[in-house]
């Protein structure tokens, strides 16, 4: 097990990292959404031992409730991804109208999967 410090320390690179902007790109989250869903499946059967041994859950249950969800919820990021990303227009409030398009970036805000 990590010691305290080494967890201070790696949370630390990880939310340099983040408010580096390397996490913002387009690009940046479909690969990560990819190594995440590879890894979730050639790690499957890991998993699958593992929700066994802590929680005595059979494996298709597994299947069905955690590694089919989590794998279908992916593709339906990596379908949506895009346009999910791209700024929304919404109303300029009256106290800084005129001139200025307001809009909407959707942005993660921490370090988080």
């Amino acid at each position: 097990m990590d010691s305290l410090t080494e967890i201070y320390e790696k949370y630390a690179a990880l939310r340099s990292f983040h408010d580096s902007g390397a996490t913002k790109s387009y690009a940046f989250r479909l690969k990560a959404l990819h190594t995440l869903k590879q890894t979730i499946v050639l790690r499957k059967n890991e998993i699958k031992q593992a929700l066994m041994l802590d929680f005595k859950k059979p494996e298709y249950e597994t299947y069905l409730s955690d590694i089919g969800v989590i794998t279908d919820e992916i593709k339906h990021t990596l379908r949506h991804l895009k346009s999910w990303m791209k700024p929304k227009t919404v109303s300029t409030p009256l106290a800084i109208f005129p001139g200025y398009n307001t809009k909407i970036y959707q942005e993660s805000k921490g370090v988080v999967v």
